[in-house]
């Protein structure tokens, strides 16, 4: 699993055999939640052709919890998701 691009203090996407994976921060005021989801076609059509641009949007979409816990995979990849990002930003420095 590898980091293919980010937004600062707000999104990951990620990728590892042709699957995309999305690690949004996100938050109000002193309450904060991260949320990891895996793209579906449709919105790794919509990375190929709006690149950075269109995961910012959809990370919006994603900013009312409710309607991204359904799809929330933390559990299950949370772990492997936070060690590419952490050996990510040791390259970033």
């Amino acid at each position: 699993m590898e980091v293919i691009d980010h937004a600062p203090g707000g999104w990951f996407l990620l990728s590892e055999e042709n699957r995309y994976y999305l690690d949004i921060h996100s938050g109000y005021s002193f309450v904060s939640w991260s949320v990891l989801i895996e793209l579906n076609q449709e919105e790794r059509d919509g990375y190929a052709h709006g690149g950075s641009e269109y995961i910012s949007q959809l990370v919006f979409g994603f900013n009312n919890p409710p309607m991204s816990w359904n799809r929330n995979i933390d559990s299950q990849l949370g772990k492997k998701t936070h060690e590419a990002i952490m050996k990510w930003k040791e390259t970033q420095d």
